[in-house]
């Protein structure tokens, strides 16, 4: 917004008066945005959840696949975490960004091209209470559909956690910064 852009040139003046510079300022601009984005490993409270495959016995003609894990049902866990706060997310040790992709490939997923198998170990970032209790909820995922079915959930609450750096390659090739309006 105007007002937010008219802040930070007052911080860069406050800041060159000071120092002569406005360096530290930008500086510490860019580590939040490497934040945001996902390229620093970064630290703080949260939640770990595990999720594993349902143990319960399968009557006879029951699809064993409502008793799996599932492509959606990360997708689903993931979405309620960014509701509920969660600044950064990471499954098996792969960073979420907004372009991760999720997808089912036989008895595994898929995220990013990276087969995993069960456990699936999600961390998230944020305020551990408000995230744990966006996934216990009543009308949340996992209270009406993974319950349902016995897939195994456990959430414990962190006060010190790390979630490392996304390492795979930039998948924004066709969008471009444009100048005045749209592109022609």
């Amino acid at each position: 917004s105007i007002r937010e852009q008219a802040m930070r040139l007052a911080e860069y003046k406050a800041g060159g008066e000071d120092t002569g510079s406005a360096f530290g300022i930008m500086k510490n601009e860019l580590e939040k945005a490497k934040n945001y984005s996902n390229y620093n490993t970064v630290q703080g409270p949260g939640i770990i959840m595990v999720l594993n495959d349902s143990q319960q016995e399968i009557a006879e003609g029951e699809d064993i696949a409502w008793y799996l894990i599932h492509d959606i049902d990360i997708l689903e866990i993931v979405n309620e975490l960014r509701m509920a706060g969660a600044e950064a997310i990471s499954i098996n040790d792969e960073r979420v960004t907004a372009t991760t992709s999720i997808r089912c490939g036989g008895p595994t997923i898929n995220i990013d091209g990276n087969r995993h198998t069960v456990p699936f170990i999600i961390k998230a970032i944020g305020d551990p209470k408000a995230l744990e209790a966006s996934a216990l909820a009543p009308e949340s995922y996992i209270e009406l559909y993974m319950e349902y079915t016995g897939i195994q959930v456990d959430i414990r609450k962190v006060e010190k956690l790390t979630i490392t750096s996304y390492e795979g390659q930039s998948k924004l090739r066709y969008q471009r910064k444009t100048e005045g309006g749209e592109a022609k």
